[in-house]
């Protein structure tokens, strides 16, 4: 049986985690599904403390306000309260700072993470850690919105992706 407290609600918006590797074209795409749940299940091991939803699979420089707003009623209707989101990492920021910006009075615990390689056939993926921190966090944290990079939860007000490192940042 689960606790409630500990449950966690995955949310899939696409992003770099949920790339795969075409040979026909030679670079990453993303996945029509998402492999989160594959990943989770047979690899991590994890089974009894979440529930999954795929909302959408873009890219997150294809994120307009529109797709926050449908991701925002999406967390809005979750029952849970702990909530994780993998996100693509070029927008996630401005996306953190939506919902924060539009969520108040909703009691819930909100991670945003995603990955710089993709989870899906590559050895050097920083995927399943970010998402393995994520979850943690989500049980853990207080009411909010962060972002869960690289080992460091961020408060998404002084985050930026630093592109040249490969890494979030809070800038001095």
């Amino acid at each position: 049986m689960t606790d409630k407290k500990q449950e966690v609600y995955i949310i899939a918006t696409g992003g770099t985690i949920d790339k795969i590797y075409s040979p026909s074209e030679q670079t990453t795409i993303l996945s029509e599904k998402s492999s989160i749940p594959a990943y989770l299940e047979n690899i991590a091991g994890v089974k009894a403390i979440y529930k999954f939803e795929q909302l959408m699979m873009i890219d997150s420089r294809d994120m307009t306000d529109a797709h926050r707003a449908k991701l925002l009623n999406a967390i809005k209707n979750v029952p849970s309260s702990n909530i994780v989101i993998t996100h693509g990492t070029d927008t996630m920021v401005e996306t953190a700072l939506y919902i924060g910006e539009n969520s108040t009075n909703l009691n819930k615990t909100i991670i945003l993470t995603g990955s710089m390689v993709p989870m899906d056939g590559f050895t050097n993926s920083d995927a399943g850690f970010n998402l393995g921190h994520a979850i943690a966090t989500a049980q853990q944290k207080e009411q909010g919105v962060f972002i869960c990079m690289n080992g460091q939860v961020f408060d998404p007000r002084k985050t930026r992706k630093n592109i040249s490192e490969s890494r979030f940042e809070s800038p001095p």
